[in-house]
């Protein structure tokens, strides 16, 4: 177990690590036989177009609607490149004749293998949630390190639990403090390292 944690993770805010929400062009592909909230992106592949010039951008606007792109990077100027979500549609897509490159070729299979991280990550978490052991006041908790922690999935509270344990194993050096409340009206709360009159300040925004 390490106790060990690294000065990242120190100056890091917590934050609630909610899913970015969709773009408006998003549509995966919805169940027909019934109301459901489960959805699918098989066989949906992510690419990275490059636009060369201006008859790309403009091929690239005209169709974005009939093959239902999802704009994944939204800044598209001649000479850089945007990242799109295709649907089950890349056939057509390739009949645009559009400069780009392969991301991602099933989408679903990436979510899904990353699906079955998190749980195995929150199954750990939880068995170690239930079974702290304390060693002269300091938590014996393999999830100490920022390497572990930011693994997964973490719930507001377990954030704001985190972070106090950081405090705590580290009374020292290291002080918790609040840059004011959120939209939702939670402290914003970070860690203070050390004692000298140098600061480094590192923002984050959700």
């Amino acid at each position: 177990m390490r106790l060990s944690v690294s000065l990242t993770a120190l100056v890091a805010l917590v934050v609630y690590l909610a899913a970015p929400a969709p773009s408006v062009n998003a549509q995966p592909d919805i169940p027909a036989d019934g109301p459901s909230f489960s959805v699918s992106y098989d066989h949906h592949r992510v690419v990275r177009v490059n636009i060369k010039c201006e008859e790309h951008l403009k091929t690239l606007t005209e169709h974005e609607g009939s093959l239902r792109f999802d704009y994944l990077t939204f800044q598209r100027t001649v000479g850089g490149h945007v990242d799109i979500r295709t649907p089950k549609n890349y056939a057509k897509f390739q009949e645009l004749h559009l400069d780009h490159e392969m991301l991602i070729d099933n989408l679903q299979t990436l979510i899904d293998q990353e699906r079955e991280e998190n749980e195995r990550y929150q199954q750990e978490w939880e068995t170690m949630n239930q079974n702290k052991m304390f060693n002269n006041g300091q938590v014996m908790d393999a999830f100490a390190s920022a390497d572990d922690w930011f693994s997964a999935y973490h719930s507001f509270e377990d954030n704001k639990a985190w972070l106090n344990t950081q405090v705590k194993n580290h009374a020292s050096i290291a002080s918790s403090f609040s840059a004011g409340k959120s939209y939702e009206g939670r402290d914003l709360t970070g860690i203070k390292i050390g004692s000298g009159s140098k600061n480094v300040v590192l923002t984050g925004k959700v």
